[in-house]
């Protein structure tokens, strides 16, 4: 599965590219993309946030065994 990181490479290789494309509507086409693969990272890096506080939520919720 592609990460955040990997995702966020990808906008920056795009944007690279759009600044040297000829034609400005391959330079505006990258650039959207470059926009799409940022959206996409802050969304797993949302997912991926909200699972560490569930997990961590979870925890704190567990019933702790009786005092003997």
């Amino acid at each position: 599965m592609t990460d955040a990181e990997d995702l966020r490479k990808k906008a920056q290789q795009c944007r690279e590219l759009a600044y040297s494309a000829i034609r400005p509507e391959a330079a505006e086409q990258l650039l959207r993309w470059a926009e799409d693969y940022e959206e996409a990272a802050e969304v797993i890096e949302k997912v991926a946030d909200e699972g560490a506080i569930a997990r961590a939520g979870n925890k704190l919720l567990k019933p702790r065994p009786p005092a003997s």
